[in-house]
């Protein structure tokens, strides 16, 4: 599951159950998560494309892998920006 601008308390989540894997980045306060909640799913975070308003997920079930991406888009910046 994807999240837009998460409720965060102190520049941390707050709000989505601690048993379930959330996925964000950066220090700063996060406008973009990724939950998963299926423990067969292999996950693993893209660091160097990941920042407060992106997530980048490489995932893995069975014989499939596919990239999930969350990004935020700051109405003040140009989209390209972002992109």
């Amino acid at each position: 599951m994807c999240v837009q601008e998460p409720y965060i308390i102190g520049n941390k989540l707050a709000g989505l159950l601690k048993s379930l894997p959330v996925y964000t980045s950066g220090a700063g306060s996060k406008r973009a998560a990724i939950v998963i909640n299926n423990k067969q799913i292999d996950t693993i975070k893209i660091t160097q494309l990941s920042d407060e308003d992106k997530v980048v997920l490489e995932t893995k079930a069975g014989n499939t892998t596919l990239l999930i991406v969350s990004m935020y888009f700051d109405i003040i910046r140009p989209i390209n920006y972002d992109l």
